[in-house]
Formats: structure tokens, C-alpha cells, sequence
């Protein structure tokens, strides 16, 4: 006979990665809590991993996997089981109970974050879906000349071990420039925590540029063009966070982005008895058109961000206005 639970469940994520789950059967004054808990195994591949479930011992259960609420895995287990069908860089939910009838009871739920591995061997941009997967990377290993970009995201990058071989990480590639008439994008907030690390590695917190201004109005006949449109503001060079080992060298950079050039002036109005579609020729029916405008104003570049570091020995971060990168 399954006895039903009424639970009292807790979810806590320890510092070492196994997530474990209290539940009591608040029925019983006498029962403590059974203990479920979770924990990635490191494989000795490239994105290897796999989930262990710890299961209080004697108890049997039913074990399903879901990933987006869409159920992939159901099994009966007791005691540990050894999940190694997981993908890299997946969140999974666990949810232990039992099968009354043909309905699943849950008695408690257990999430897990598998990381994983990237080797950055062209320039590879972050994208914005994939956000969530970059808080878990095992190993990242960036090759000599590689660049990194987070495209402007608010990103939490945290890295097991980083093998840095001179390559980068960018907010955005130099000379990336926002829409006409758009301000460039902010380098955003960008925290990068590594726990071992080698090599050397730049950061460049670059601002997007802005963008142009709009071109000036066409001239009525027998008047000038109109005056260009301002150009649009860069991006600041936002805040970067570190806290990276002494193993590791990081060179950090900002650029704020550069404002849009002023739009250019229109076109001047007709003269003489010239009609639109002989525009383009000189003579007697067709003098020389009015003059064009002025170029518009250039837009205001971005401003410079931060640093922030917590240093060796500190507990705490030091922050100082960011280092101007010239190139």
C-alpha cells in the first residue's frame, strides 16, 4: 500500500553543487526529514556529465525527469541513481513520487543545472536565449586571437576553469554601430568569476556607436536643402565585475561608444523651369540646384564605466573608473 504525504519541502543549492531536498511527512510528529539530494558527475569528455540522485535508503520511488514541463524520463529507483543521459548546458527538474492509479503523486522536486564546456575557435556571439547556460560553464578555452562577444547582455559568467590563450572577450566587436537615428547599445553588466585559471585574457567593455543622423528634407524649388538630423548617442562602456585566481591574467579595457554622425543635408530645390526627371542634367531649362543643407550635429559618445575587482585575500569588491583602451 503507497502512503500519502503531506510535505513540508525545502530546496537548498550548496556551494558544491549537489542540491538536496528535505521532506517530512507532517502527519507523524516522530518522522524526519528524508533526505533527497542531487549532484552533477564530471565525465573525462569534452560536455560529458552526468546527474546522481540520492534517494533515502529503503525507500522506493519513481523518478521523473522534465525539461520546459515536458516529461522525458520516468523509472522506479531505490536508493542512488545514475542519470547519464543528460545534454550539456540543460536545466532539468526532478520530481520524486509515486504512481496512484495512472496518476503521478509528486512528493518533492529537485532542479539541476548541468554545465558545460566551449571552445571559442572563431568569434562566437553570445545570444540571447543562451544566456542562462553561460552562469555554468565547466571548462572555456578561447584560442589565440578568438573573441568572445556578449553583444551588450547583462551576463553572470561563471567558469570552473578558464584557459585563456591570448584570446578576448568583447561587449562588441570595434566598430559595431547602431541603426540609423538609434543610440548605441550599453556594454552593459558584466560579472566574469573563474574558480582556476591560465594564460592571458583581454576584456574590452565597448559601448555600441550610435547611429547616424537622418538626411535633411529635400528643398521646395528655388530653395536650399534641409539641415541633417543630429546624430544618435553611443553606448557606455558599462560596469565589469572579476574575481578571477592569481594564475590567470586579465588585461581590462572600455570604449565607450563613439556618437553618430550628423545626417546629411538634402538635396536643394529646383530652379528654373527644370522638371524632377531632368534633375540631373545642366543647361539653360535646368541651371544648377539651390544648395544642399548642413550636415546635422554629431551625437554624444557614450560614458565611461567601471572596474570592479575583489582582489586577493578581500572579501569585498574595489572599484575604479575603467581603463581607456586607444586602439
Amino acid at each position: 500500500m503507497i502512503k500519502k504525504f503531506k510535505l513540508a519541502l525545502t530546496i537548498v543549492t550548496l556551494m558544491s553543487g549537489v542540491t538536496a531536498c528535505d521532506i517530512r511527512d507532517i502527519n507523524d510528529d516522530s518522522s524526519t526529514p528524508k533526505k533527497f539530494a542531487a549532484e552533477v558527475i564530471d565525465g573525462n569528455s569534452f560536455n560529458e556529465f552526468a546527474v546522481r540522485l540520492h534517494l533515502p535508503d529503503g525507500n522506493g520511488f519513481v523518478i521523473q525527469r522534465k525539461n520546459a514541463d515536458q516529461v522525458e524520463l520516468q523509472t522506479a529507483a531505490t536508493g542512488d541513481y545514475l542519470d547519464q543521459n543528460v545534454s550539456a548546458g540543460v536545466s532539468y527538474k526532478y520530481a520524486f513520487g509515486a504512481i496512484q492509479g495512472k496518476k503521478f503523486t509528486t512528493q518533492g522536486e529537485i532542479s539541476v543545472d548541468v554545465p558545460k564546456d566551449f571552445l571559442v575557435k572563431e568569434t562566437t556571439t553570445i545570444q540571447k536565449e543562451d544566456l542562462p547556460y553561460w552562469n555554468h560553464i565547466r571548462d572555456l578555452t578561447i584560442l589565440p586571437g578568438q573573441i568572445l562577444v556578449t553583444n551588450g547582455f547583462d551576463l553572470n559568467l561563471h567558469v570552473r576553469h578558464l584557459n585563456a590563450q591570448s584570446g578576448s572577450i568583447q561587449t562588441f566587436l570595434n566598430g559595431t554601430t547602431a541603426a540609423a537615428g538609434t543610440a548605441g547599445r550599453s556594454a552593459g553588466e558584466f560579472h566574469l568569476v573563474v574558480d582556476s585559471g591560465e594564460g592571458s585574457l583581454a576584456i574590452i567593455m565597448r559601448g555600441e556607436n550610435g547611429g547616424p543622423g537622418a538626411l535633411g528634407a529635400t528643398g521646395i524649388p528655388f530653395h536650399g536643402g534641409g539641415p541633417g538630423g543630429i546624430g544618435a548617442d553611443g553606448g557606455d562602456s558599462g560596469t565589469l565585475h572579476l574575481r578571477v585566481p592569481t594564475g590567470l591574467k586579465v588585461e581590462a579595457f572600455h570604449s565607450p561608444g563613439k556618437g553618430g554622425l550628423g545626417g546629411e543635408g538634402g538635396r536643394g530645390g529646383y530652379a528654373g523651369n527644370c522638371r524632377p526627371s531632368r534633375a540631373d542634367q545642366v543647361d539653360d531649362e535646368c541651371p544648377m540646384p539651390e544648395p544642399m543643407g548642413a550636415q546635422g550635429p554629431s551625437g554624444i559618445s557614450g560614458r565611461l564605466g567601471q572596474t570592479c575587482e575583489v582582489l586577493s585575500g578581500e572579501s569585498e569588491e574595489s572599484c575604479s573608473s575603467g581603463q581607456v583602451y586607444s586602439l
